[in-house]
């Protein structure tokens, strides 16, 4: 349904546009896609259309390298200093109802996004509309909605007959998406660094450090966790938001393998894993952007070759946890 994105937009842009016309704005404040996505708890994609139309309508102006400005033609030293977080902005009551009810349908959707994407490697499966909005608690309205989310990041896809299948995940798309990601989670980690906070980054090292000293206390979801840190948490800071979508869908296409790791107990990539996060979190808090991306790239290549070698040696019976509504296509559906 294309019209679910529209009606974010218009709300994000009606709290945007209602701040500056009540001044709470200053001119010249530089306001990023990431600013407005923490503050509203919205994706980039809703806050990016919101500021777009802004400046289409006069309102705002793009500022060199810092995201988008109110129009102003220099503004003072005072204001640039000004931090978008820090404003006293108001979210009306309307428009704050209308944010908590779309975003308990994104945490909805991002958490089915995962557990579909954590399937792919263990092979090829059937979606159950029914079994999916069963699984949810919504209609069967809603769970068609998700599925068309789904196959347009490219975790699932239609086929001819109206049916939804997602997998499996081959060696050419494993090699194919860890090229895409070598190529740009550099990049992106390199310009995300100036936007990150210390006390972010030590947060990351403390979680790995904990991993580190007890490998075998690390579960599925403590796994994703980690992932989640450097390659989501960090690298998506990067304000290039069309360079985060396309990392987003090749790091979805490759979660299950990591799933893999931990589900058939192999403590190698695990700790393999730990270690190689380690080194490009040590390089971030020394500062040396050019190591940090470098380290990443070096433990992406890793990553591909250890996943290659796993795919070969991975079938159902090692994913235990496979939820009700993925259906082996050996399986007939009811």
């Amino acid at each position: 349904m294309k019209a679910e994105p529209t009606r974010l937009n218009e709300v994000v842009y009606r709290v945007l546009a209602g701040n500056i016309a009540a001044g709470r704005v200053p001119p010249g404040v530089p306001i990023r896609e990431s600013d407005v996505a923490r503050l509203l708890s919205v994706s980039r994609v809703p806050a990016r259309a919101a500021l777009l139309r802004l400046v289409d309508e006069g309102l705002m102006r793009p500022a060199s390298g810092r995201g988008f400005v109110v129009d102003v033609p220099l503004p003072s030293p005072e204001v640039r200093r000004i931090r978008f977080e820090d404003l006293d902005l108001v979210v009306p009551l309307d428009d704050k109802e209308e944010l908590e009810h779309r975003n308990w349908r994104q945490r909805l959707f991002d958490e089915i996004e995962i557990e579909v994407a954590a399937a792919l490697a263990f092979g090829r499966f059937g979606i159950s509309e029914s079994r999916l909005a069963a699984h949810l608690g919504v209609s069967r309205t809603v769970a068609h909605e998700f599925l068309s989310r789904l196959d347009r990041s490219g975790v699932v896809r239609q086929m001819a007959n109206g049916r939804w299948q997602a997998g499996p995940l081959t060696d050419a798309d494993i090699r194919n998406h860890y090229a895409m990601r070598q190529a740009l989670e550099p990049v992106a980690l390199v310009d995300a660094m100036p936007h990150l906070q210390r006390s972010a980054l030590e947060a990351v090292r403390e979680r790995l450090e904990t991993a580190r000293r007890d490998p075998h206390a690390v579960d599925t979801a403590q796994m994703l966790a980690l992932e989640t840190d450097l390659h989501v948490g960090l690298v998506l800071k990067t304000p290039n938001g069309f360079m985060a979508d396309a990392i987003r869908r090749s790091q979805l296409a490759v979660l299950s393998t990591h799933v893999s790791f931990v589900t058939t107990r192999d403590l190698e990539p695990v700790r393999d894993t730990v270690a190689e996060h380690i080194v490009v979190l040590d390089a971030m808090l020394a500062g040396h952007a050019a190591t940090a991306g470098e380290a990443l790239r070096a433990h992406l290549e890793h990553a591909r070759e250890t996943t290659l070698e796993r795919l070969s040696r991975l079938d159902l019976s090692d994913y235990d946890t496979l939820p009700d509504f993925l259906v082996p296509l050996d399986e007939p559906e009811p």
